[in-house]
């Protein structure tokens, strides 16, 4: 009986030998508390992190003198020195911390040319001059006649615009003698690639390179 009274006597004794340490942690310039900020008992092996309003408790802290170190990424971090810990007692320690600006290596962005890929599949076609002449409809509208073309549909009965491979109307990039035409209709509308009807002569077209994409 005296040796286990003995021993119930030393686990009360070490028991009373420790305390406990809380406090709110707060951003300095808007009062705001902070979430996820660690807590570190410097020589203790002991801390922790602030909830969602700021707190944090650390317990069975043994008792002494402690350095106290709070840090978050984005905050300057800050130190504590001999913050006192007494048997069987809460000491509260708070914290205002300072935003700090993020340092890290410059990057640096280069443009280049695009350059198509090599592997990807274009779809082609070339109408001469006797073709368009022989065709009922690209003999008054070469647009129209564009349409009868492979992976190319309509976008409307009472406008020429053509529609490649899903694509929008305004998507299509036409050229004549390596320059770039916006519309090559008459009284095109806002949004649309087409209108009533092409205002490029076939009488001047010796031929037309169509390519679908890749």
């Amino acid at each position: 009986m005296k040796q286990i009274g003995f021993i119930f006597y030393l686990s009360g004794f070490l028991f009373s030998a420790t305390g406990y340490l809380n406090g709110l942690i707060r951003d300095v310039s808007t009062h705001q508390p902070l979430v996820g900020v660690n807590v570190i008992i410097s020589g203790s092996g002991l801390g922790a992190a602030t909830d969602m309003d700021g707190n944090f408790r650390i317990g069975h802290i043994p008792v002494g003198s402690y350095n106290v170190r709070v840090s978050m990424i984005g905050y300057e971090a800050v130190s504590r020195a001999n913050v006192h810990i007494v048997p069987q007692r809460t000491t509260t320690v708070n914290f205002d911390l300072h935003p700090t600006v993020l340092e890290s290596e410059s990057v640096s962005v280069t443009a280049k040319f695009f350059e198509r890929t090599k592997d990807a599949v274009t779809s082609s076609r070339t109408v001469d001059i006797e073709e368009i002449r022989s065709d009922p409809i690209g003999v008054y509208d070469i647009m129209a006649m564009m349409q009868a073309l492979p992976s190319v549909v309509s976008g409307a009965d009472q406008y020429n615009e053509i529609i490649v491979r899903g694509g929008a109307p305004g998507e299509n990039l036409f050229v004549m003698d390596y320059l770039e035409i916006p519309y090559p209709n008459h009284y095109p509308e806002q949004g649309k690639g087409g209108g009533p009807v092409t205002m490029v002569d076939t009488d001047f077209i010796e031929r037309i390179d169509f390519y679908a994409g890749a």
